[in-house]
């Protein structure tokens, strides 16, 4: 399969954008099985388009978030979750996600203090599916830019109290060494808030 051509990601993030807002409708269940096949699928291959879906799939919700009201506000989570759920059917498309995310909208270098609330519910979700996979190291480790850019909710609390107990209990050395590691690159970073210093140094004591 080869790499995405320029017009095709254009016309990619179109459609995305025009299920985004036309989610309701009745093909919605049939395009998630279909994105799940092509993740799936496209993960055996040697190209990436299926990094190509899941970039602009984030771009397209952000850059839309500031302009949505209300009766569409439980429809972007719920294709928050679905996505989530999609791309960990297998380990390579989390990876992807993941990247995909530390990249765009838990990325430290470039955060800004807008769609707050969607950051928190990605957050949410990655949460959800750590618990499931039990310590998935690159989940955690963006769980830690989380709180690094967004300490002051109840999802970095968890989300601290989750890498603090994996961390506590794990044999695992590499993932120990993993996410001391990125504790450390994060406490380092500048501006950090006194709730992220404090929630982070928690991590290193357990």
């Amino acid at each position: 399969m080869e790499k995405l051509a320029t017009s095709d990601k254009k016309l990619l993030c179109e459609g995305v954008f025009r299920f985004l807002w036309l989610s309701d409708q009745k093909n919605y269940s049939s395009y998630l099985g279909t994105l799940s096949h092509f993740l799936v699928v496209s993960s055996l291959e040697s190209a990436s388009p299926e990094e190509s879906l899941i970039f602009i799939f984030i771009v397209t919700i952000m850059k839309n978030w500031s302009n949505i009201d209300k009766y569409r506000l439980n429809k972007f989570y719920h294709l928050v979750d679905e996505m989530v759920k999609v791309c960990f059917d297998s380990e390579r498309t989390a990876e992807l996600l993941i990247t995909c995310l530390n990249q765009s909208i838990f990325s430290i270098e470039e955060f800004k203090n807008d769609s707050v609330g969607l950051r928190i519910h990605f957050a949410r979700s990655l949460l959800s599916h750590s618990k499931k996979f039990n310590s998935f190291l690159l989940t955690d480790i963006s769980l830690i830019r989380f709180i690094t850019i967004l300490p002051s909710n109840e999802v970095a609390v968890e989300s601290c109290e989750h890498v603090r107990a994996l961390m506590a209990n794990t044999s695992n050395v590499k993932y120990s060494s993993e996410i001391s590691s990125a504790v450390k690159n994060a406490l380092n970073q500048p501006g950090i808030s006194s709730k992220s210093r404090s929630l982070l140094s928690s991590i290193l004591m357990s």
